[in-house]
């Protein structure tokens, strides 16, 4: 319905002029939609139509202002070329041949087809067609925070909340609930009889009935509003795939890379996993951030090979990107780095379970770590030398974990070499509060039973568990302004927290499968476990060349002060606790510089 109009002859090339494809707002094809279930409602409920006493004329209103809007006037709205000619028919969608269209002969003041579809909030701009280079052109480029350097807003297209349904649509919504509830309330109604009943008093069965009517008609109106939000308005999925081809990474310091899940067998780490994983050779894929200090190269003398930070519960790496170009500056590490733990962020949910535990994390992290350690070693010894030899100090590194991340923290260290340097600070660390599960070895005396057991059982929670909390944890984490409450709930001063703050946590719920990887990872803490927390605190502090210290906010509603400290009370000896005044569960997001200030404080005292 797209025809070329009076295009100037020098001008025209009938290949840039063909068809393209349009894609009208959201508002106006459920204005079409909704005039199609309309007259369906209206068809099956003929033989009852003075049921419909309000929502036919209704209907007839938004049909006739519907048809009666000039069509012309509303797609100039959205393309305002005068080289088309609209025609009278309106489509939700005017299928045609795709063709690219030269901004050099459009009219003086029109918009590219792609800025005109791509300013809609409910419309993303149409593919072009063409080469791979004009499609390299049309892929959304990055729009940088102004308040966090190292941070993108989400893609445009892509949505992280349900978004609300139109005025129309919760008109609509309503009288298709009153209509429902009224054909299944007084099932033959005469249009007439309300109102003689009202005139004529209302008696106690009325009421009855009247109540029914509308606890009914409330009931399927918020029923066919979640059903619409969830067809058309709710929140963006998309595979770390799509974001690297279509779209873009959250932060420019965002890597996403194949890790191999294993360790040399020497590695005292293996011991902790036990026969927790069914393939220890296993590739996941891992979504990490990593920062390089552009002040100091191969020959400058640093003093850390490297600086690594395991992430909190709920959250993912990004939190720990407003600190972490300045920490690694300043302590004079070579390159910092910290990676999403699977069921967090961006990296890949496998499907066995016990991936996801805080020894299998830690596997990713010294993956990543001693890949560093040893590029470093190989810049230093022109490409074969080893990591420590007489001529050059050992390695030092700086292990840091926020909350549940200590935990892998403290794992990492175990798998770390002793000749290496290892300070370790805990960021409000969660030890001591999840109950310690003995592992047992059960004996196989049936085996065919415990198979069908755990098939039945592995079922019924597919069904009965896994399905409702996905949906509500969607529902839940998709409301709006659901994270920024949950954020000035363990802000210690809540005046600190930014859109930024907010948003680094928004991020990671656009990943695809976010909400079973979560259920993955809870599942995981039930697994058992070989020793306590304290035991590992235990064996990490028995480690040569190690440090562990504690930064703990005195307002922090998570893990209160007393009781970190009521943890830590059997090594106040060997562990120091640095307390930040008025600062909440995440102090490196609340006062990045205060923070950074405070671990310089602990590695000089150290």
């Amino acid at each position: 319905n797209i025809q070329r109009k009076n295009l100037p002859v020098q001008d025209t090339r009938p290949s840039d002029y063909t068809n393209c494809t349009i894609s009208l707002p959201l508002q106006y094809q459920t204005f079409y939609y909704s005039i199609i279930l309309c007259e369906c409602v209206n068809s099956v409920l003929w033989d009852h139509h003075q049921t419909l006493l309000i929502a036919t004329p209704t209907i007839r209103i938004l049909q006739v202002s519907f048809l009666l809007l000039p069509s012309k006037k509303l797609l100039s709205k959205l393309m305002p070329f005068g080289a088309f000619q609209v025609g009278t028919t309106i489509l939700p969608k005017a299928v045609t041949k795709k063709r690219t269209m030269e901004p050099s002969i459009r009219p003086r003041g029109a918009l590219p087809i792609t800025k005109v579809f791509s300013s809609s909030p409910f419309v993303s701009a149409p593919d072009m067609g063409g080469d791979d280079d004009e499609s390299k052109q049309q892929q959304q480029l990055p729009v940088v925070r102004d308040d966090e350097p190292y941070l993108y807003n989400i893609p445009r297209g892509l949505f992280p909340v349900y978004r609300p349904l139109p005025i129309v649509a919760n008109i609509f919504v309503a009288l298709l609930g009153l209509a429902a509830s009224a054909v299944h309330t007084w099932k033959k109604i005469n249009f007439i009889r309300p109102l003689l009943t009202l005139n004529a008093g209302i008696k106690t069965g009325d009421i009855k009935k009247i109540l029914n009517f509308f606890s009914k008609a409330l009931v399927a109106a918020v029923l066919s509003h979640v059903f619409l939000q969830e067809c058309f308005l709710g929140p963006s999925r998309a595979s770390i795939q799509t974001l690297q081809q279509d779209y873009f990474l959250p932060s420019s310091l965002s890597r996403y890379e194949q890790i191999k899940f294993c360790l040399p067998e020497e590695n005292q780490l293996n011991e902790e996993l036990g026969d927790g994983s069914d393939d220890s050779s296993s590739t996941v894929g891992v979504s990490f951030l990593r920062y390089e200090n552009p002040n100091v190269t191969s020959n400058q003398k640093k003093k850390f090979r490297a600086m690594y930070l395991n992430h909190g519960f709920g959250a993912s790496s990004l939190s720990w990107l407003p600190a972490l170009p300045s920490l690694v500056n300043r302590v004079g590490a070579r390159v910092g780095i910290g990676h999403d733990a699977a069921g967090f962020g961006f990296t890949d949910r496998p499907k066995d379970v016990s991936l996801y535990t805080s020894q299998s994390s830690a596997i990713t992290g010294l993956n990543l770590l001693n890949r560093e350690i040893e590029t470093d070693a190989d810049d230093n010894n022109g490409g074969g030398g080893e990591i420590s030899s007489p001529e050059r100090p050992p390695p030092a590194v700086l292990l840091l974990g926020h909350s549940m991340g200590s935990i892998t923290t403290l794992h990492m260290a175990l798998g770390l070499p002793n000749d290496i340097q290892k300070d370790i600070i805990l960021v409000a660390p969660a030890l001591g509060i999840a109950p310690s599960v003995v592992e047992t070895r059960r004996t196989n005396r049936n085996g065919v039973s415990r198979r069908l057991l755990r098939t039945l059982r592995q079922a019924f929670q597919k069904v009965f568990v896994n399905a409702p909390f996905t949906y509500i944890l969607r529902r839940t984490v998709g409301t709006e302004g659901f994270w920024k409450k949950c954020l000035l709930a363990v802000w210690g001063d809540p005046t600190l927290l930014s859109e930024s703050d907010v948003l680094r946590f928004q991020w990671p719920s656009i990943g695809s499968g976010w909400e079973k990887g979560l259920i993955n990872f809870s599942r995981a803490q039930l697994l058992p476990k070989q020793h306590k927390d304290t035991d590992l605190l235990e064996k990490v502090l028995a480690l040569p060349n190690t440090t562990v210290s504690v930064i703990q906010g005195t307002s922090d509603v998570v893990m209160k002060k007393s009781v970190v400290q009521k943890f830590f009370e059997p090594y106040k000896s060997q562990v120091r606790i640095w307390e930040l005044e008025n600062r909440g569960h995440d102090p490196f997001e609340e006062k990045p510089e205060e923070f950074v200030s405070t671990v310089m404080q602990i590695l000089e005292s150290s």
